[in-house]
């Protein structure tokens, strides 16, 4: 009987020991998904090839491999680097073995699937220690943030995140908020942002991006981006010019961490990794936890409520707006049987009586009030435009010819109104919308302020509350020193620099030195040649001329002088904040940087040479031969030679004899981008 007993325990193991010998979890657990990039990095999601749309769907475990099978969609060029790998809770890395899946994909070669839709890739490593738990999928040869961090792998689900000690100990001790938001004050100085990464793991982020006033439309060139290095402990620190209580946002893919910092003090935060992660895969319904914890700083807990009510409020605006739609609809079904005046009015009744209930303290309540005040000038603004278009082509087709009596006259104006509906009607009523909305200095402190009002207000020439005409000169000097890229340098540049207060006065002088910093190492660098198609200072008619000349100009004969030489090509924009601009800084300068002792010769073709200040700016950064075309039209005509397709960029490689051998074009609005490893192999031939 016994030894019936232990063959039948044998069996039982054995047939256990082979069940572990293969096993596959399917979407198995994990702290986040990193993407490669952020709002300001968004050429490297694109070279680097790893978008946010793949999927961990599966891990395979065996004796012999261990396998992650991705999901993934099949619009982007991709790459697997030699250098992705997995790595365990001690920090031992498994580097990848192979690919298998539904097309020929090999490591280190981009590949584009050819159908449309979602795909398979199966990513095959070396076989795990039974002990793991635990592991990463990143990448470590690149720029990092491309991944999956804090995978589990023992079929087990992640467990219940616990805050850190230190943090409990700070959320438990801080002081209360008081009652109603502080109105802004004016003052000059430097903000420390100190912040942590919660369950943070190597490669997960490298650097975060800060977004002053919580405004993606701030962001305008690489000397007033506000980046700070993430530490290999999750910590970072960073100082921030500004000039009063600021709202700024982080960007995480599509979620935003949201605090306020201040000059002269110091702003500590805590960011929740895998609420970023959960957001973005689940939407708000998985909502467990704040993005972050601030707490320190201006209106620390006032942050820390916003950083978890933040979906619920977009959804209520979204919700919001759609009645609104529907109420200016039903009211406008005849367009002139209701004043501007009298939209106007339902309107705003209606997002003052209608507004979707609002939860939270006191200073909460007041910051969406002035949120949703805003969504309803805004949108109000925008249904008047809308208003006038309909009135425009409704009367045009009514109104009666140039014979027409003064009886048909009348008529048509008892029936339709008189001339008041015009563009400078709408005009007034859109200023007035704005100007109400300017009387509260806590207008300030609303996060989509920047890209909702300041856009607004710099297209009018509109007397503004002293506050607020000096944020916005301020805003506008500084877009002109981005945009340009050079110091305030004119007159009337000056003029208005002066009348600012001393501490706008201050914060301007921020970014001017650090623009004269940046110019005076671009003057020292060296390795670049201009190559002026127009000579300067000729006369209006004789540059005329020399521009039609230039229409006959080829690719053929700009490489003509480099013959013997392999040659990369490149034609591109230098707008500061141009598609082509983020390119070089991220792929073209580092293989210029690797192709330094070879034979190539690198050609630059620009056309935005209304942004000269720019170009003269990046192009000292940029190894080789430029030509700056007077025109687009003379670019467009090269581009011709070389595609049917319309696009902005052009990437080619010559060899010595001139024959190009690698074309390939890349549109602006394009997420395809050229492939470097190729061009790089080409150029080292």
């Amino acid at each position: 009987m016994k030894k019936i007993y232990y063959f039948v325990l044998l069996l039982m193991l054995a047939n256990l020991t082979s069940q572990a010998k293969n096993i596959r979890i399917e979407y198995p657990p994990f702290v986040y998904q990193g993407q490669g990039f952020t709002g300001l990095q968004y050429t490297i999601f694109v070279y680097r090839g790893h978008d946010e749309t793949t999927r961990l769907k599966a891990i395979e475990r065996n004796d012999t491999a261990t396998i992650v099978e991705l999901q993934m969609g099949s619009y982007l060029w991709k790459r697997f680097d030699p250098t992705v790998c997995l790595r365990d809770e001690r920090g031992r890395q498994y580097f990848i073995r192979s690919i298998e899946g539904d097309y020929d994909i090999r490591i280190g070669q981009h590949f584009k699937a050819p159908k449309k839709g979602d795909f398979m890739v199966r990513l095959v490593f070396p076989p795990l220690p039974k002990r793991v738990r635990t592991i990463d999928l990143t990448e470590t040869g690149g720029r990092g943030e491309w991944g999956f961090f804090g995978i589990r792998i023992d079929g087990t689900p992640l467990p219940p995140m616990a805050l850190p000690k230190e943090l409990e100990r700070k959320l438990s001790t801080m002081p209360a908020d008081g009652d109603t938001l502080p109105i802004p004050k004016i003052h000059f100085g430097m903000a420390t942002v100190r912040g942590h990464l919660l369950e943070y793991r190597p490669g997960m982020k490298e650097q975060v991006c800060l977004r002053i006033g919580a405004s993606s439309y701030q962001i305008k060139a690489p000397c007033d981006t506000i980046l700070a290095n993430v530490l290999s402990s999750g910590d970072f620190l960073v100082q921030v010019p500004l000039t009063h209580l600021t709202p700024i946002e982080i960007p995480l893919g599509d979620q935003d961490v949201f605090f306020y910092a201040e000059p002269d003090r110091e702003t500590e935060l805590y960011i929740n990794m895998r609420e970023v992660s959960r957001r973005r895969r689940y939407g708000s319904d998985s909502i467990s936890a704040p993005l972050a914890y601030v707490t320190s700083g201006p209106l620390a807990r006032l942050s820390t409520e916003w950083n978890q009510l933040k979906p619920t409020v977009i959804e209520q605006g979204i919700e919001l707006e759609t009645q609104a739609r529907s109420v200016a609809d039903s009211l406008l079904k005849e367009p002139f049987a209701i004043s501007i005046q009298q939209l106007e009015e339902h309107l705003i009744n209606f997002f003052t009586s209608h507004a979707a209930s609002r939860n939270g303290s006191p200073q909460m309540r007041q910051l969406l009030a002035l949120n949703d005040s805003l969504v309803a000038v805004h949108f109000i603004s925008g249904t008047l435009q809308n208003v006038t278009r309909e009135r425009e082509k409704q009367r045009n087709a009514n109104r009666p010819g140039n014979g027409a009596t003064q009886e048909e006259l009348d008529q048509w104006r008892r029936e339709w109104g008189d001339y008041w509906i015009d563009a400078d009607t709408v005009e007034m009523e859109h200023i007035k919308l704005y100007m109400r909305q300017l009387q509260d200095p806590r207008q300030l402190l609303c996060p989509p302020f920047y890209d909702r009002i300041v856009r607004f207000l710099q297209q009018l020439p509109v007397l503004l509350p002293e506050l607020f005409d000096n944020e916005l000169k301020a805003r506008t000097l500084q877009g002109l020193q981005m945009d340009k890229l050079t110091p305030i340098d004119s007159l009337q540049q000056e003029q208005e620099l002066a009348a600012l207060p001393q501490d706008y006065r201050n914060y301007l002088k921020y970014f001017s030195d650090k623009l004269a910093r940046l110019t005076e190492e671009n003057r020292h660098r060296t390795g670049y040649t201009i190559h002026d198609l127009i000579p300067p200072n000729l006369k209006w008619d004789e540059k005329k001329k020399i521009e039609e000349q230039l229409m006959s100009l080829t690719i053929d004969s700009i490489i003509a002088p480099y013959r013997g030489h392999p040659v990369y090509v490149q034609m591109w924009n230098s707008s500061p904040i141009d598609y082509g601009s983020r390119l070089n800084r991220y792929a073209v300068i580092p293989m210029q940087k690797r192709l330094a002792d070879s034979k190539a010769v690198f050609v630059f073709i620009d056309f935005s040479f209304s942004y000269q200040p720019a170009w003269k700016q990046q192009i000292a950064q940029l190894r080789g031969e430029h030509y700056p075309l007077p025109s687009q039209i003379v670019y467009q005509n090269i581009v011709k030679q070389l595609t049917n397709d319309f696009t902005d960029y052009v990437y080619m490689v010559f060899d010595a004899e001139g024959q190009r051998i690698y074309p390939a074009t890349c549109n602006g609005n394009s997420l395809s981008v050229p492939d470097f490893d190729e061009i790089e192999r080409l150029l080292r031939q």
